[in-house]
């Protein structure tokens, strides 16, 4: 009789672990359609904001730069009109 109440024991356990098993894999089979994908356009260049340079202690990231340089270009733009 012993025998037999350790095998249920056991089987019950068992089934305990597959249907946690089984609730979790269903659980994230419908949250992963909600995430948000991540793309990028195919050309487009990874760009990081990283510090460039230090001058006077100030530091000028990459970001500024870009933000700089695109409003320079559309100045001269304006300009050669």
């Amino acid at each position: 009789m012993t025998d037999f109440s350790f095998s249920r024991r056991i089987s019950r356990r068992i089934s305990r672990r597959i249907i946690g098993s089984i609730a979790c894999s269903l659980a994230l089979g419908l949250i992963a359609p909600l995430a948000p994908a991540q793309t990028r356009a195919a050309g487009a260049p990874n760009m990081a904001d990283y510090i460039i340079v230090v001058i006077n202690q100030e530091l000028v990231t990459n970001g500024e730069l870009q933000t700089r340089l695109a409003r320079i270009r559309e100045d001269a733009a304006r300009n050669k009109q």
